[in-house]
């Protein structure tokens, strides 16, 4: 096989374990994939500031595709691409949102905002968020006490981070959203969120965009993930991992299944496809 030239991954349950760290087998990695002259990636659905600090601005990870492909910058932080939601669409989005009862969070200038009366432990249970995900909200999200005026401010919305307390709802507002709203694209990342994207902008045209960038060709791309907003980036790639803890539709759109999370992915592409 062709000899990688860019290791994409993506953070959640792919580079970051079970126990919400980085395994140090990945850090020591990215070392390694520096020093053969591979570049690194970060493509996630989190926001730019929601991702690890360690990652930020660091040289041995100099491009970060944040929001399901919203936007990347580099390790000095400007911004390569972005793609934004008009300020009329996200109005609309937010509109029909109201209707179901959820929590809803707007990726918004590489920010997640949120609002002021939902961050909360009771909240995050009654959306059912996973524990693991309590602090990193805590930490990251701004609180925010009126979406509206935020969304009708700079036209910077990256995409919707819904989170349902029924699925039975989740259910119903994908049928909505796609009557109403056709160039839209609905996925997830967790059992509970539903992520609100523009057709078009998801992980797998923003890793082409930021190949292109650097003059590669999709066979010199290696993309790993573990949830279904990862399949357009292995598609995409020459090589597509999943990690051995991915849902099914992945591991069955890889083209081969990797370690786990907690194992060091980054670890394993250097041994099986780079060393």
């Amino acid at each position: 096989m062709t000899r990688p030239k860019l290791v994409a991954f993506d953070l959640d349950d792919t580079l970051i374990g079970s126990d919400g760290k980085i395994a140090p087998a990945n850090f020591c990695a990215l070392e390694q994939l520096s020093a053969a002259g591979v570049t690194a990636a970060a493509v996630t659905g989190r926001t730019f500031y929601e991702m690890p600090a360690e990652l930020r601005f660091n040289p041995l990870v100099p491009y970060a595709v944040y929001g399901d492909g919203a936007a990347a910058v580099n390790a000095a932080g400007e911004t390569l691409f972005s793609s934004y939601y008009s300020r009329e669409k996200a109005l609309a989005v937010l509109h029909l949102l109201r209707q179901y009862d959820t929590m809803i969070e707007v990726f918004y200038g590489g920010r997640p905002y949120a609002p002021a009366d939902k961050l909360n432990r009771l909240a995050y249970d009654y959306y059912r968020i996973e524990p693991i995900y309590h602090p990193v909200m805590a930490a990251s999200r701004v609180p925010c006490t009126d979406l509206e005026a935020l969304l009708a401010g700079e036209e910077k919305t990256e995409m919707f981070n819904i989170f349902f307390h029924l699925d039975d709802e989740r259910r119903a507002f994908i049928d909505r959203a796609a009557e109403l709203f056709p160039e839209l694209l609905c996925t997830y990342s967790m059992q509970s969120n539903l992520e609100i994207l523009r057709r078009g902008v998801d992980k797998g045209s923003a890793l082409q965009k930021l190949a292109e960038h650097l003059g590669l060709a999709p066979e010199q791309v290696i993309a790993v993930g573990d949830s279904r907003n990862d399949l357009s980036m292995i598609r995409y790639a020459g090589t597509g991992l999943a990690v051995a803890n991915a849902c099914d539709e992945l591991k069955q759109a890889a083209n081969a299944v990797a370690c786990t999370s907690d194992a060091g992915v980054l670890s394993y592409i250097y041994h099986h496809f780079v060393e």
